[in-house]
């Protein structure tokens, strides 16, 4: 039996005026709205709302968004804007991709249900880093990686599939697209670097090609003004881990230049990002050309056979 969404007046009220959100167990503080599955931990993951089946995993029931939440979660016509303000931060100077690490975060809030207890799992050794201090900085920076932007339900539960089946393929795509999604700078650096270069038929990327694209922001984005040269230095050089991490580059730690490396998108990934993007309010012509998919160096002629695929697997299934 699919499971029924209880909603009721009260959190219909506030969803007027917020997405729906999921809260993952990083923040200390409360999520602005709670979401129908933290009132549902007792529910499997596979049958939250929404959620998108994984091929790897068995097939289980769905229940569909009511109309009403639907609505709620739009938040207006132009629908919700589920990504970062346009200001770079150095955020990303101090840790790298974290992909293990935020796959064991995924699989505790599954495992536990309960945003506290998962955090205290956490920090309690549930991550293999032996200093405590260093364990709550990697939950802060997951956190503003996955929270921040208070994911759906169906999205949220997309990454706890990918984590849960192995595969880290597609885990990789999808922390990818997240993270670029919540730091413009990053988001940038891929679109005006490595794209770039990756159209022009160059492979290769360098810290000096990101230093080069931070001088030449510098009039758009004062803030990089007020970062030390250690600072940006650190910022470059961690930019291209975080995308090595992710897939996207390959190359030794360390090294200076890294080569540029054209990921394998599966459908399933592909169809995660159509549905971030028609929820966004994205018009279906507008969302095959979107630079979000070149985040994962895909040109146009690329989506529109993947989003074929995506529609006969629909078709067909």
């Amino acid at each position: 039996m699919p499971t029924e969404l209880i909603w009721d007046e009260k959190h219909e009220d506030r969803a007027k005026s917020s997405p729906l959100c999921i809260g993952l167990p990083f923040k200390d503080e409360e999520p602005i709205n709670e979401s129908p599955w933290e009132r549902m931990s007792h529910v499997p993951m596979e049958r939250a709302v929404g959620a998108t089946l994984h091929p790897s995993r068995k097939q289980y029931a769905v229940t569909p968004i009511p109309d009403g939440l639907a609505a709620a979660v739009a938040g207006s016509d132009a629908g919700p804007r589920w990504r970062a303000s346009r200001l770079y931060t150095a955020n990303n100077a101090s840790k790298n991709g974290l992909l293990q690490e935020t796959r064991l975060a995924l699989l505790a809030y599954h495992r536990v249900g309960d945003r506290a207890a998962a955090r205290r799992e956490l920090l309690d050794g549930g991550l293999p880093q032996r200093s405590r201090a260093t364990r709550k900085t990697i939950m802060r920076v997951i956190s503003d990686r996955l929270d921040a932007w208070r994911p759906p339900a169906w999205a949220y539960a997309d990454l706890v599939a990918s984590a849960e089946s192995g595969d880290a393929q597609d885990l990789s795509l999808l922390l990818l697209l997240h993270a670029a999604r919540q730091d413009a700078l990053l988001y940038d650096v891929v679109q005006q670097v490595a794209w770039s270069r990756w159209r022009d038929g160059i492979t290769t990327i360098s810290r000096v090609d990101v230093q080069r694209f931070l001088d030449d922001a510098l009039p758009d984005h004062p803030e990089i003004d007020r970062w030390s040269l250690a600072t940006r230095e650190k910022l470059a050089g961690n930019l291209l881990t975080i995308l090595r991490d992710y897939g996207l580059l390959h190359g030794q730690k360390g090294h200076a230049t890294k080569r540029i490396v054209e990921p394998v998108v599966s459908p399933w990934a592909a169809g995660h990002l159509v549905r971030l993007l028609r929820e966004e309010g994205i018009p279906d012509l507008e969302m095959l050309v979107h630079p979000d998919w070149r985040l994962w160096l895909l040109d146009a002629d690329r989506v529109r056979t993947l989003v074929a695929r995506i529609n006969e697997e629909d078709r067909l299934g």
